[in-house]
């Protein structure tokens, strides 16, 4: 009876509790963009840049991220951007994982023009070689000032993955590691976002430049 009464009293204490009120102070954001170290990415040459921990991290609008940093070359505009992310498999992940490559654009004083966060990726499995997504962004009119270019990643796109049946829906994942159903029809497999890996560049203007052979520096794929 004594332990009835004392849940009971318990339950009456707790009933209509309400929860304490968080403020969160503003954050003061004394990092910019002109603090960056930024690397000239060459004209019509596909770059291979490799995003991990070894790299900065920066506190962008859509949470922290490693990133490379680009200063953009002097083409005729409209030039285009290709920018492929490949899938990084392993024995325990055939599906693989791969960076999703968000691209903050800055002007000549290193001032925010634009974030393409949702750039039209296509999945590529060619036969002879590792399987990668693609999008290509024009550099003219809103981008007509562009001068910089920062290659990020964003904290909404790793509860995301990209299905590798069509090589273009986008599905919630929510961080599981396996999906929660079987689809009825493809896709039926998907690859998952990461923090980190290996993105491909090449600016050129598309109707004059074919796209050259990729070169090697200290006898790695590895430009930067």
């Amino acid at each position: 009876m004594l332990l009835v009464g004392a849940l009971s009293l318990g339950a009456c204490a707790n009933h209509g509790v309400q929860p304490p009120v968080v403020i969160k102070a503003p954050e003061d954001f004394t990092r910019s963009f002109s603090n960056m170290t930024f690397k000239q990415l060459p004209a019509d040459e596909k770059v291979r840049l490799a995003i991990n921990n070894e790299d900065p991290s920066f506190q962008f609008a859509g949470g922290d991220s490693f990133y490379e940093a680009l200063s953009l070359p002097q083409l005729a505009q409209p030039f285009l951007i290709k920018v492929q992310s490949e899938v990084v498999t392993t024995s325990s992940d055939y599906h693989g994982e791969l960076f999703f490559p968000v691209l903050t654009f800055l002007d000549a004083n290193k001032e925010n023009i634009l974030t393409a966060d949702s750039l039209p990726y296509v999945l590529q499995e060619p036969a002879a070689e590792r399987n990668y997504m693609e999008a290509s962004i024009q550099i003219s009119d809103e981008l007509a000032g562009a001068r910089y270019m920062v290659v990020h990643t964003q904290n909404d796109k790793l509860e995301m993955s990209i299905a590798r049946g069509d090589g273009q829906s986008i599905l919630r994942s929510s961080g599981y590691q396996t999906m929660m159903y079987a689809p009825s029809s493809k896709p039926r497999y998907r690859v998952n976002f990461s923090l980190d890996g290996w993105v491909r560049l090449q600016a050129y203007v598309p109707a004059l430049t074919p796209e050259k052979p990729k070169a090697t520096l200290n006898g790695e794929n590895k430009y930067f």
